[in-house]
């Protein structure tokens, strides 16, 4: 902001004939300037002289810059239907990254993931739901743009599957609706249909979060009178563990998940009698 001021204290008032080496000394202060506020990107500068003297400056990038951007939204709490309305204008922020040498995004990070948050979801949406949002910018020659919405009184989500090496009841879809009671309650309704059978599991449930990584809890299935016990563990980003155990008929059932998108998931599952691969389609 201040170019413009370095540039007037040196040459206001010279002869027009005086610019050309008045000029070197112009450029030298401008660099100066752009060593010390934007060191990843180099100056070219022309000056034209006259009594309106006129300065072009073109900012040239320096080093690595960004050449592509891939855009990730994730959350445990929201639908990634609702998630997707969000991706457009998160798409054209991460466009404008590209060309942007790689250190000046890593030393304005704060900025930059800023600026997602507040583009992505509205501070009015934020205080409705009370959302929480936490971008993150991994920041290279591909970069990664990852967004994690999560909402602190409410868990929805829908998924279907479809069972592959599963003779019997190999479609199926879940519909979860939870309320939070506190930070780490959750009382919760899920409503599960098979196709094949034409038939409902309808249950209601409650979860504990122990840590941030590892919730258990119970749920009773109305149609049959079963009572199962849960436990669902975050292994990683991409990986997610659950177990199952029925109280009535003591049935077992074990599923490793592998995130392949948002709308993605495949899950190796295992009980006493089977073992099957199951995709998921998280909507």
């Amino acid at each position: 902001s201040d170019l413009e001021e370095k540039a007037n204290n040196v040459l206001l008032g010279l002869p027009v004939d005086a610019v050309d080496w008045a000029g070197a000394v112009t450029k030298t202060l401008i660099r100066d300037v752009f060593d010390e506020q934007l060191p990843e990107f180099r100056p070219s500068m022309d000056i034209v002289p006259g009594q309106h003297t006129l300065i072009r400056v073109s900012v040239i990038p320096m080093g690595k810059t960004i050449q592509n951007t891939t855009v990730s939204l994730r959350s445990e709490t929201i639908p990634n239907l609702l998630l997707f309305q969000m991706r457009p204008a998160v798409d054209v922020l991460s466009k404008q990254l590209r060309g942007l040498p790689v250190a000046f995004v890593e030393r304005h990070n704060n900025y930059f993931t800023g600026v997602l948050a507040a583009t992505a979801v509205s501070p009015e949406v934020v205080r409705k739901y009370g959302l929480t949002v936490q971008p993150v910018i991994d920041a290279g020659q591909d970069t990664d743009v990852l967004l994690q919405v999560e909402t602190s009184r409410y868990k929805l989500w829908l998924e279907g599957y479809l069972d592959f090496g599963r003779q019997e009841n190999n479609t199926s879809a879940k519909l979860h609706i939870g309320k939070y009671l506190d930070n780490r309650n959750e009382a919760f309704f899920e409503a599960g249909f098979v196709p094949g059978t034409v038939s409902w599991e309808l249950e209601p449930g409650w979860g504990h979060r122990f840590t941030n990584s590892t919730t258990a809890g119970f749920k009773y299935e109305l149609t049959h009178g079963k009572n199962t016990l849960w436990l669902r563990q975050h292994l990683s980003p991409a990986w997610d563990m659950r177990l199952e155990h029925t109280l009535d008929d003591h049935h077992n059932e074990l599923g490793l998940r592998y995130k392949l998108h948002e709308f993605a998931s495949l899950e190796y599952v295992v009980d006493e009698n089977d073992h099957w691969l199951r995709l998921v389609g998280n909507l």
